[in-house]
């Protein structure tokens, strides 16, 4: 029976802008995107989504590693590419439905500023528990993501419904038990719900 439901964050909850951000300063400073998103989302970031760098020093390594661009340019770069996002107000919907009868978490990666984020979106109240990369020193797709927050909830995989859009994530999820949803809209959500008997069908 499923006590808990973890959802995503970016790409779940909220629809992401990311790539308009990094199309609009690749214009501006003349940045090749595919060799900006190598520098960005390299080993450094990986550091940074675990908490074992902060974000003043991946902007200082940003800064070393991308030509001819300044510190405040970057950080107004890191602090547009960060908001770009906007709730799914559907999905904020089918959340308040599951909380009746369920505990909802919050599983993301982020970069530190995550409850700043949250209060920002007016979302800080819709679950019961973030579980924040930054904080525990996992990021997902780390298989030890999913087993902190199945200690933090004391339930087994079997108990827990998973909900994300990224593949790689949920099979590594799956492997602990979990039970999975590959998320591509609210509708589809709504209707992979009612098949699991999790939401109700006068829930329209």
């Amino acid at each position: 029976m499923i006590k808990v439901i973890l959802f995503d964050l970016g790409g779940v909850v909220t629809e992401t802008k990311f790539d308009d951000i990094l199309i609009k300063y690749g214009s501006e400073y003349g940045w090749n995107l595919a060799q900006l998103r190598n520098k960005i989302f390299g080993e450094e970031y990986l550091l940074l989504l675990k908490g074992q760098m902060t974000l003043e020093e991946f902007i200082f390594y940003l800064n070393k590693a991308i030509d001819k661009v300044m510190i405040q340019d970057l950080r107004r770069f890191v602090d547009e590419y960060y908001h770009a996002e906007v709730v799914r107000e559907d999905v904020r919907e089918i959340i308040l439905n599951l909380k009746e009868d369920f505990k909802i978490a919050l599983i993301t990666n982020d970069i530190g500023r995550l409850n700043y984020k949250l209060v920002e979106l007016d979302l800080f109240e819709l679950f019961d528990k973030v579980i924040n990369s930054y904080e525990v020193g996992f990021c997902k797709p780390d298989i030890e993501i999913y087993k902190y927050a199945l200690k933090e909830f004391n339930v087994r995989g079997e108990e827990c419904l998973y909900i994300d859009n990224n593949s790689e994530s949920l099979k590594v999820a799956e492997e602990l038990g979990i039970k999975t949803i590959e998320f591509k809209d609210a509708l589809s959500l709504k209707e992979e719900l009612k098949d699991l008997n999790l939401i109700s069908e006068v829930y329209k």
